[in-house]
């Protein structure tokens, strides 16, 4: 059974300052439309403490959402490749 994608997108490739993994940013690609755009609103403040200001993977954002309480089931669940991204 394949999954039905609810959104999809096109983006320019970078790497998450957290993890290192690649993963694309569709806020600075071609569309100006982005994966993180669905997810709640996260505070990401206190990562400008340690020298990040710039975005996260999914996996990261995803953890970090779930750390400061949203529950698991109510994000998007994003799959990607380095240039590509689906919620599904």
């Amino acid at each position: 059974m394949s999954q039905r994608i609810e959104a999809s997108g096109s983006a320019s490739t970078a790497t998450c300052p957290i993890c290192g993994r690649k993963f694309p940013c569709g806020a600075s690609g071609p569309e100006m439309a982005c994966w993180c755009f669905y997810f709640p609103p996260v505070d990401v403040s206190f990562l400008k403490s340690k020298g990040i200001e710039i975005c996260i993977c999914p996996s990261c954002l995803r953890r970090i959402a779930i750390q400061q309480g949203y529950h698991e089931d109510l994000l998007p669940n994003i799959k990607f490749t380095e240039t590509d991204w689906y919620i599904v």
